[in-house]
């Protein structure tokens, strides 16, 4: 099988298998729809300046990797610490200010699912990331 075969398969397995996590979790916590937006305008202006720090970082990082450049064999894992900040400020905020949610509870299983997926995949170099 090519390679660009087995990894479109194993993203699509990724997804699916993410999508009925959040599924079943939601059911076994007894969680209504998820919810979009943001809690208060404190919350909304934190994770917009978190995000826009954390996609510069990741960006200045990929300047650093292009063409074998010092950063080539740490991006994957700047990736991940990125997506767990992220994540983790998503869930300290649900936690703080939702009344009486689990919803934090499935964000943090939803996110070590994803976290060990990518260390998994840039561990193996199954996406050819590090050298």
């Amino acid at each position: 099988m090519e390679n660009g075969t087995r990894m479109l398969i194993v993203l699509g397995v990724f997804i699916a298998t993410y999508i009925l996590l959040e599924w079943a979790l939601g059911k076994w916590l007894k969680i209504e729809k998820k919810k979009k937006g943001y809690h208060n305008e404190q919350h909304k202006n934190l994770e917009i300046k978190t995000s826009g720090v954390l996609m510069f970082i990741i960006l200045i990082s990929l300047m650093m990797s292009v063409d074998g450049g010092m950063m080539r064999d740490v991006l994957p894992y700047v990736f991940i610490v990125c997506i767990i900040l992220q994540n983790a400020l998503r869930v300290y905020w649900e936690w703080k200010f939702s009344d009486g949610s689990k919803e934090y509870i499935r964000m943090i299983i939803t996110m070590s699912y994803m976290v060990v997926f990518f260390v998994t995949a840039f561990a193996t170099n199954f996406y050819w990331a590090v050298r």
